[in-house]
């Protein structure tokens, strides 16, 4: 009997640890991409109609959806200004797309990373400079983390397109979050679980 009480414990605790596990949500997500974007939302002709792994939904369905999902499964955070695009929606301005960013192409890949590798070797001096304001720079985000100009283009560099989960450019981000290169672009880079562990020996 003392056994079964002790599994019956334990088991418990695991469920309650289970369901008080974070979720994702609509509002935490809103926050993400005005971060990113630099922008107000509020101020947006925004579509009620929300993206998600290029399956649009309501508010509603979103919500429901999003439950299922643990804040670092979604990778892609994009706003998508419909008059420069090709999606089709007539009735507002501004779509929200997310993603858990598995299905992303080699060649979307190489695209991006080929375009901040450009920048930044283009724009960091060859030579160290302590404490060097790069004018021109993107700011690069690796996993999470705004990272130098030096260890960016270190990194960038070095990566191959298999050894990313998942990589993003915005043109613009709040520079008082991601440091103040993000005027100039943000790239942001999820690394695979193999090249993270390369990158932490």
């Amino acid at each position: 009997m003392r056994y079964q009480t002790l599994i019956f414990v334990f088991l418990t605790s695991f469920l309650v640890d289970e369901s008080n596990a974070q979720k994702a949500d609509l509002l935490s997500i809103r926050q993400t991409i005005e971060s990113k974007f630099w922008v107000d939302l509020d101020t947006l002709d925004l579509c009620e109609t929300i993206i998600l792994n290029g399956i649009p939904f309501g508010k509603t369905e979103i919500d429901a959806e999003l439950k299922k999902l643990q804040p670092k499964e979604i990778l892609v955070t994009e706003l998508v200004d419909l008059s420069r695009s090709r999606l089709i929606h007539k009735n507002c301005g501004h779509i929200i797309i997310l993603g858990t960013g598995y299905n992303q192409s080699i060649e979307d890949k190489e695209r991006i990373l080929d375009s901040i590798r450009a920048n930044l070797n283009k724009n960091v001096p060859k030579l160290r400079i302590h404490d060097y304001l790069c004018s021109q720079c993107k700011q690069v985000v690796v996993d999470g983390r705004p990272v130098g100009i030096y260890e960016a283009q270190g990194i960038v560099n070095e990566l191959k397109e298999k050894d990313i989960k998942y990589i993003a450019t915005y043109e613009s981000a709040n520079p008082s979050i991601y440091g103040q290169n993000a005027k100039n672009g943000l790239i942001e880079i999820y690394l695979a679980d193999k090249a993270k562990r390369r990158k932490d020996r």
